[in-house]
């Protein structure tokens, strides 16, 4: 049975990514928000880093933050959006769209602070 059964790197990293939706879908923990955030602009594998912008998008949908935590949120996503990885680039992206259906004046706040291109590419993101 076990020369049959074949567990993979890819297999656990899919069960670990199923079980932190979960997580991050029943326990609404601030202190999640605050790491994730450091994750997405510190971590230096892109892979982790796009991981965290997509749990970060998966909390925006599912939580009701406040202010402190919606700045933590824009932070990270001022340096995403800009990443040399095209995921992390895309899943800010997706944040941003999902940040500005949630929180409409907390996005512009956060993108007034970036520079003009990506202020005009932001802009762009969040007018569709």
């Amino acid at each position: 049975l076990l020369k049959t059964t074949v567990i993979t790197v890819g297999v656990i990293a899919e069960s670990g990514d199923a079980g932190i939706k979960g997580i991050i879908a029943h326990c609404q923990s601030p202190k999640v928000v605050v790491k994730l955030s450091a994750a997405a602009r510190e971590e230096r594998a892109p892979k982790a880093r796009a991981c965290a912008v997509e749990y970060l998008s998966l909390i925006l949908q599912t939580w009701d933050l406040n202010k402190k935590y919606l700045e933590y949120i824009d932070n990270a996503l001022q340096t995403c959006i800009s990443d040399a990885d095209a995921t992390v680039r895309n899943n800010a992206k997706a944040c941003v769209e999902i940040l500005s259906a949630t929180s409409p004046t907390s996005s512009r706040d956060g993108f007034a602070r970036v520079d003009s291109k990506l202020s005009g590419s932001a802009q762009d993101v969040m007018s569709i």
